[in-house]
């Protein structure tokens, strides 16, 4: 891990969610840090880290720090903070400048079980004096049990009667302590990813208590940017991998065009229809339109407009993207349809394009860097898979990792 360390004097007092500003040292820009991850700062004789005890914000000129500490750091106080830069020095090996290294690693996680939301905790009643009244009485505890192993890491969920706060104290899959709490309401849906629930407590007595599990999953690793991720397994199937194109040719003859009849085209991948293209073979009498339809739907806004220009003539199109319409699956039907209006001997080639879906088919979270509540997300980053977890289905991604060491910022524990 490479980094630099700025040293400074604050001219003013800096409270809670006070700011001062860090200048990037001699050499450097915004650039070299706002990849970085793990910032640190020295203040008040004490070691602080990001989304703990301060946020930083990267300008065009110099960073911003926001101070999260209780203490104000008086004026004229010395501080030192730490500008991490992403991934480890590459320079030791490699005369390069300004790289560093992001190495792809292939990440298991996985034969979840199905979703099960009292795993945890079966109906029972939870007093805010004592807790629960049986203790952990799910399949990931027994009765009496004083926690809750899961046999992965996820986000829990938890439903109950009578308006309440309800707060879980767990564990991730490092050991750390993590805190988490409802809103007021009856149900609870969490986005921090823990191993373990080790206790339950509730702002008011309640009762039908049910704590369990979902099916977002958490990252052993922390992920800086859904767009990191490279390529997604289920079971041994590849089912996404860096938004490859693909094409599919099509082709329109004169006895297609003036039937009216559609080319029909098998999809291979899962992704999405990003354009058409077409090049005229034979000149047309009278042109028309090309529109495409998944499996009878139209794609929302596809309309080829071709013309009676001579044969060589191109012609494009792309639909709305990222509509719902354009969603594309292996084995679905994709139909190229020519519109009423030709009426020719004329011909078409052309191509569908597709782009594959690049590695983020299920919904991914980034790691929070913000300050830790009891409802602030994930610190390294979740996935809810495209497939519901069964018990049998494997789930894998590839990643580009820049700092294995890093884990996150430090959970909230309350």
């Amino acid at each position: 891990m490479s980094h630099s360390v700025v040293e400074l004097v604050l001219a003013s007092a800096v409270a809670t969610d006070g700011t001062f500003t860090v200048g990037y040292p001699a050499g450097k820009s915004k650039g070299d840090f706002i990849n970085g991850s793990d910032h640190r700062m020295v203040a008040l004789q004490a070691d602080h880290r990001v989304g703990k005890g301060f946020t930083i914000a990267f300008g065009d000129t110099a960073a911003t720090v926001t101070w999260k500490g209780t203490t104000t750091i008086p004026a004229s106080s010395r501080v030192w903070v730490q500008l991490d830069e992403s991934g480890r020095d590459y320079r030791d090996e490699h005369l390069i400048n300004k790289a560093v290294s992001a190495t792809p690693m292939l990440i298991s996680l996985g034969s979840p079980d199905t979703a099960d939301p009292n795993g945890a905790v079966e109906t029972q009643a939870c007093t805010a004096a004592g807790g629960l009244a049986t203790g952990f009485n799910g399949v990931y505890g027994t009765d009496g049990s004083d926690r809750a192993i899961f046999d992965v890491p996820r986000a829990p969920v938890a439903a109950w009667t009578t308006e309440a706060v309800l707060t879980l104290t767990c564990k991730d899959e490092y050991g750390n302590l993590v805190v988490m709490s409802s809103g007021s309401g009856t149900a609870l849906t969490g986005t921090k990813a823990v191993k373990e629930i080790i206790s339950v407590s509730s702002s008011v007595d309640i009762t039908g208590l049910t704590v369990g599990t979902s099916d977002v999953l958490g990252l052993p690793f922390f992920l800086r940017d859904p767009n990191m991720i490279t390529a997604e397994f289920q079971n041994d199937s590849l089912i996404s991998g860096g938004g490859q194109k693909v094409f599919l040719p099509w082709q329109y003859n004169a006895t297609q065009i003036n039937a009216g009849t559609p080319w029909y085209l098998v999809c291979p991948v899962y992704g999405n229809i990003t354009g058409i293209r077409s090049a005229v073979e034979i000149a047309f009498t009278t042109g028309g339109d090309i529109t495409v339809e998944v499996t009878g739907t139209p794609v929302d806004g596809l309309s080829m407009a071709v013309d009676t220009g001579a044969a060589g003539t191109l012609d494009s199109d792309t639909p709305t993207l990222g509509h719902a319409t354009t969603a594309v699956a292996p084995g679905v039907s994709i139909e190229v349809i020519g519109s009423a209006g030709f009426d020719s001997a004329g011909a078409l080639n052309g191509v569908l394009e597709i782009t594959q879906s690049g590695g983020q088919l299920g919904v991914y979270v980034a790691g929070s860097q913000a300050v830790g509540t009891a409802t602030s997300g994930d610190v390294r980053g979740t996935l809810d898979p495209l497939t519901a977890c069964d018990g049998v289905t494997s789930f894998a991604i590839v990643a580009l990792v820049d700092d294995p060491n890093y884990l996150g910022a430090p959970q909230y524990a309350g």
